[in-house]
């Protein structure tokens, strides 16, 4: 616990510095909580950098990227504004106040629960592949993935009667990244499949690009950086900072190819794989062959024309907190959570299982969708509030932190190469905090007892097997 008060207390002087460079434009009891919460961030970047905590470094993304959507808003020159959602401006104190009570609780939920249970992960944690064993394993996934893929353009209804159990594909394109720098690291890999595995996560990357969805080619990029920080307990900045520099022209201009992928999205449209790929080369090719390419001043666009940033969920937690706090409109009091216990159940099994319907139905109820066509997301933190108001969120918060450390504790941290691979597998439920608790909860669950079922059928004689040969 000394090293949490110290990392803490560093994080503090660090935040005080670096707060005469910002002039908020909201009253410093608003924006006071955003600077106190993110001591708490930089205390687990710290950890991670300094005494090489592995066990931290998802965290940090989850516990970050609530930070960054919920209360770095209230350190911008400008108010958030929104056409039609209402900021009750007499509840800001509330909002930035609770939202970083949420983040402490985060933060002591996850490293005060299950310090010193032992919980037995699903495989042994000096399980290891050499390079060889690792391309043949990355070449049957990948297999497996595009196999997946085709049978959904063919049999697309009976497909997706078992997405909940097959999503868990979905995810290929990272995991595949991740074992392919593994094999690189590991060196006297198969110079064939090497060749194959990368070819098909640049394909990916084209794809990612060409549907603007940049969480995936975040994903695809920064994946490597990871298990490198894994393999080696090295934190590669340097490398970190130059893809992260040449990666933000991509950023800034994805909403200005954006305005096409909504008339697939939208429209029903479907598109070639092919097509996919040769629009993803020429969104790079015209963002890069500019030889000012980190100058996007003539692509950049309002967002959706309602918000000044992607990274913002106030507006989201200001229309709810409309609702109940002006508009007397009651609390669910846990009325969304009913749809977790039956998530992991896949629909072929579980026909008549209701959808969840926070992103459409509950979405429009609170006024938050406006003119849009498509489902929304729905933050976690926001459905804490709707539930049980303003404490709420502090209470839930607490065991969102514990259910984390519980999951990262089954997978052993990533120790040992099959709780690696299942680790990398769940990656992006793990680290998304702008979806609603049985969209993110509910996928991890069911993935976790699918590595459950086949550590006990198809993987058994791998699963107490401490190390495989070279």
């Amino acid at each position: 616990m000394q090293n949490h008060f110290f990392s803490i207390a560093i994080s503090g002087i660090i935040t005080v510095f670096f707060s005469f460079f910002f002039n908020p434009a909201y009253d410093f009891a608003v924006y006071i909580w955003s600077y106190i919460s993110f001591a708490f961030i930089l205390s687990v970047a710290l950890r991670i950098f300094f005494l090489r905590k592995r066990e931290d470094i998802l965290f940090f993304t989850a516990i970050f990227l609530t930070w960054l959507n919920f209360l770095q808003p209230y350190l911008r020159s400008e108010k958030v504004t929104h056409l039609y959602r209402i900021i009750p401006e007499g509840f800001l104190f509330e909002m930035s106040f609770f939202s970083a009570l949420g983040i402490v609780a985060l933060y002591l939920g996850y490293y005060r629960s299950f310090s010193k249970k032992i919980i037995n992960p699903i495989f042994n944690t000096n399980n290891r592949f050499n390079s060889k064993q690792l391309g043949k394993i990355m070449l049957g996934i990948m297999t497996l993935y595009l196999i997946y893929r085709g049978l959904y353009y063919i049999y697309y209804d009976l497909m997706q009667s078992l997405k909940g159990v097959l999503s868990i594909l979905d995810y290929t394109p990272s995991l595949i990244s991740a074992g392919l720098t593994l094999i690189i690291l590991r060196k006297k890999g198969n110079k064939i499949i090497i060749i194959l595995l990368f070819t098909f996560l640049i394909l990916q990357f084209f794809i990612a690009v060409a549907q603007t969805l940049f969480i995936y080619v975040v994903l695809l990029v920064f994946v490597p950086f990871i298990i490198y920080f894994f393999e080696k307990n090295k934190v590669p900045v340097i490398s970190i900072l130059i893809v992260t520099i040449l990666l933000t022209p991509l950023f800034f201009v994805r909403h200005y190819y954006r305005k096409d992928v909504l008339k697939w999205w939208y429209g029903g449209e479907s598109l070639t794989t092919e097509y996919l790929i040769e629009r993803g080369f020429n969104i790079l090719s015209e963002t890069y062959e500019d030889p000012n390419f980190l100058d996007t001043s003539d692509k950049v666009i309002d967002s959706d024309k309602h918000t000044k940033s992607r990274f913002e969920q106030v507006s989201y937690m200001g229309q709810c907190v409309f609702q109940h706090e002006v508009k007397d409109r009651p609390f669910l009091l846990g009325e969304t959570f009913w749809w977790l216990p039956i998530a992991p159940i896949p629909r072929v099994i579980l026909p008549f299982k209701p959808e969840n319907k926070m992103g459409t139905d509950l979405a429009e109820d609170y006024g938050l969708k406006g003119q849009s066509k498509g489902t929304m997301n729905w933050p976690m933190l926001v459905e804490f509030y709707i539930n049980f108001g303003f404490f709420g969120i502090i209470f839930l918060s607490f065991f969102q932190g514990l259910a984390y450390k519980y999951i990262y504790k089954v997978l052993a941290f990533g120790r040992g190469d099959l709780n690696l691979i299942a680790l990398f597998s769940l990656i992006l439920p793990i680290i998304k905090i702008e979806s609603n608790i049985t969209l993110i909860f509910g996928q991890v669950i069911q993935f976790l007892l699918i590595w459950l079922v086949l550590s006990l059928t198809v993987l058994k004689p791998y699963k107490y097997k401490p190390f495989l040969k070279q």
